[in-house]
C-alpha cells in the first residue's frame, strides 16, 4: 500500500522526502491500478500522524492533498482540526471558512467554525 511506503519513507528520510516520493509514484503510476491516488489516501496518512501528535507531518500531507484536491472540504476541515490542536485558531478559522465556501450547507462545518468563537 502507498501509505506504508510513504510512512516508511518519512520515518527514515523525513517529510520532504516522503512528499517527493508521493509525487514520483503519482507521476509514474497515476491512472493505473498499482496504487490508490484518491483523496482519501493522503487524508488517512495525515489522520494517523495527527493521532500520534506528529502535527507537522500531518500538515505536510494535508497540504499535499490540497495540491491535488483543492476543492476538498474534508481536507480543509482536517487541516482546521490539526491547527486547532496546535492552537492556531486563526488558521483553523480560515480553513473552516474555506471548507464552508466549498460546502455551504454543512451544519458540521458551521458548528466547528462557531466553536472557535
Amino acid at each position: 500500500m502507498i501509505e506504508d511506503i510513504l510512512t516508511k519513507t518519512v520515518a527514515e528520510e523525513g517529510l520532504e522526502t516522503g512528499i517527493q516520493k508521493y509525487r514520483q509514484l503519482r507521476d509514474r503510476y497515476h491512472g493505473g491500478y498499482t496504487f490508490d491516488f484518491s483523496e482519501r489516501v493522503l487524508m488517512r496518512i495525515a489522520e494517523n500522524y495527527g493521532a500520534s501528535g506528529e502535527f507537522n507531518n500531518a500538515l505536510g500531507f494535508i497540504d499535499l492533498n490540497l495540491e491535488f484536491f483543492p476543492k476538498s472540504s474534508r481536507t480543509y476541515v482536517l487541516r482546521a482540526q490539526v491547527k486547532t490542536e496546535l492552537q492556531d485558531f486563526e488558521g483553523a478559522r480560515g480553513d473552516y471558512t474555506k471548507a464552508l465556501e466549498i460546502e455551504p450547507n454543512s451544519d458540521f462545518i458551521k458548528r466547528q467554525l462557531a466553536s472557535l468563537d
